[in-house]
């Protein structure tokens, strides 16, 4: 084996990419993060929303005024578990990440409605955790939206 100037140079390139290969994982470390909190964070206003006894919305004037802003609020719940899973995983297929958004979205519209059961004053409807998964797959629509506007944001 040949120790000379070629090995010296051989050798400090696989040092310079092992460096970048580790700055990369820690960038994608913290893009994760990142694409975490706007889900983390609408997760724990409308757990806590939902753990008011009494909570009256501005009147629509309509009836079933309580499901549109059921599906308005699981419409942005949706948005942000796209930027949750594509900014998670920038490299996952549409339709996995259209899989993903849906089963996290309305699983978690489910487990709200069984929460308010518990609440006193409150009540679980199926019609809330059908207008929740309403505004969940409407918000799918702009998935391929989301992964440009990330992309944008240099999240690849």
């Amino acid at each position: 084996m040949h120790w000379g100037r070629s090995y010296r140079i051989e050798h400090a390139n696989n040092q310079k990419h092992h460096a970048s290969t580790r700055t990369c994982k820690k960038a994608m470390s913290t893009r994760q993060f990142l694409a975490l909190i706007p889900v983390v964070v609408l997760s724990i206003a409308i757990f806590v929303a939902s753990s008011l006894p009494a909570l009256s919305p501005p009147s629509l004037g309509i009836e079933w005024q309580d499901k549109v802003f059921h599906a308005i609020a699981y419409f942005v719940y949706g948005l942000c578990v796209q930027v949750a899973v594509l900014g998670y995983k920038p490299s996952i297929s549409m339709s996995h990440a259209w899989i993903y958004v849906v089963l996290i979205g309305v699983l978690f519209g489910i487990s709200d409605e069984v929460h308010q059961a518990y609440v006193p004053s409150r009540m679980a409807e199926v019609a809330d955790a059908v207008a929740d998964a309403i505004g969940v797959l409407l918000s799918t629509t702009l998935l391929g939206a989301t992964r440009r506007f990330l992309f944008r944001l240099g999240w690849r």
